[in-house]
């Protein structure tokens, strides 16, 4: 019996002329700002990938309504630190010379509602910062992000909110003896 040798199935795009960041192109970036100081570091993120394809980043806010109050109600608190946080991502923006726009919502829950909006904006890049959730010593993703990974349809970028003081939890470092 003879096998004939056959090469892999070809690329649908000829990797050889395409740049080596064109996977990383986008035209609308789409950044969740929760009010961590982690936001701040998202925000950088999307900046330094919006700047080569003078991208326009959509910073937004999502103030959840509890469901025994109406979606429009008036939740000044919320809106007032919503705005604060807003505010922090235009001066990244600003500083980094990246178009931004800004939004708050107001949903019963957050992942919808971010989905719906980057739908809405044809987002090519979706960037959310996730806290640390640990359960048997494994990393858990939110209600959020987990909606936000399952459902979003553009490319989804995840930035952990890392404590280095958390890094070193657990561990003993000794100096080497010098004699």
């Amino acid at each position: 019996m003879r096998f004939k040798l056959r090469a892999g199935p070809r690329p649908l795009v000829d990797t050889a002329a395409a740049p080596a960041d064109a996977a990383l192109r986008c035209g609308r970036i789409v950044v969740s700002v929760s009010g961590l100081p982690t936001d701040v570091d998202a925000m950088r993120i999307a900046c330094r990938l919006a700047r080569p394809d003078r991208a326009t980043i959509h910073a937004l806010r999502v103030v959840e309504v509890q469901r025994n109050l109406p979606l429009s109600a008036l939740l000044e608190d919320d809106l007032a630190r919503a705005e604060v946080s807003l505010s922090r991502a235009q001066a990244v923006a600003r500083q980094a010379g990246v178009a931004i726009e800004t939004g708050v919502l107001q949903a019963r829950e957050a992942g919808p509602a971010l989905v719906d909006e980057a739908r809405a904006r044809a987002a090519d890049l979706f960037v959310i910062v996730v806290g640390e959730r640990r359960r048997l010593g494994e990393v858990q993703l939110g209600r959020t992000a987990s909606y936000i990974v399952a459902n979003a349809e553009c490319r989804v970028l995840l930035l952990r909110d890392w404590k280095p003081d958390r890094a070193m939890r657990g561990r003993i470092e000794t100096a080497p003896a010098i004699d």
